[in-house]
């Protein structure tokens, strides 16, 4: 699943509408795309099927680079400083559902970017069915992405690959589409029936 979170105004104003299109695949029956309406502003937004292409195109582009730290060490990532804070074994990423002897451990990873802002991210190392997957996490905002390799358990070592979207490359597809008719109201219609009078007394003699 891809989504991008946006936020849109109006000219001259500082009031601000959210909106989140999506798009996703699911397997063996295809791509769907989620649109997300701004009744507001008669708005619809939808990611197109570009979206996922691009994404894929740029994971195949990344250029990783690989570091072993031990927990609580850190390393340093083109100005940023990546801490391994503490290995987690209660999974949550967004691309995990647990399965009975699933053997899976994701690495809590504090960010300090240059610029004093932080993140981070939680890159799983997952065995399943005797077979290694690597589940990646990423945090947007500094185009970092990080990919939990490998794991010494006798040295305590762990192998953190990660790669950095380049600037010129960031930024995904969107289709607006304006003047849309809103869908956030309902009609109701009222009948003015003088003669109710008489029906609530032919009541009372009943």
């Amino acid at each position: 699943a891809l989504g991008v979170n946006v936020r849109a105004l109006k000219n001259g104003e500082t009031k601000t509408y959210s909106a989140t299109p999506m798009i996703y695949l699911r397997p063996g029956a295809g791509g769907f795309g989620v649109t997300a309406p701004i009744n507001e502003l008669q708005l619809k937004l939808r990611l197109p099927e570009s979206a996922l292409d691009r994404m894929f195109k740029l994971e195949e582009e990344l250029q990783y680079t690989t570091f072993q730290v031990q927990e609580g060490g850190s390393f340093e990532y083109k100005g940023y400083v990546v801490q391994f804070a503490e290995a987690i074994k209660n999974i949550k990423h967004p691309m995990y559902a647990a399965e009975p002897n699933d053997i899976g451990i994701a690495a809590g990873l504090n960010v300090l970017a240059p610029d004093g802002r932080t993140g981070r991210a939680e890159p799983v190392f997952l065995i399943r069915n005797n077979s290694p997957f690597i589940l990646k996490d990423e945090i947007s905002a500094f185009g970092l992405h990080f990919r939990f390799d490998h794991i010494d358990p006798n040295k305590g070592l762990l192998s953190i690959a990660v790669a950095q979207t380049p600037a010129n490359a960031q930024g995904l597809p969107l289709e607006i589409a304006e003047d849309i008719p809103r869908s956030d109201y309902i009609v109701l219609e009222a009948i003015i029936f003088p003669g109710i009078n008489l029906v609530w007394a032919g009541s009372i003699l009943m």
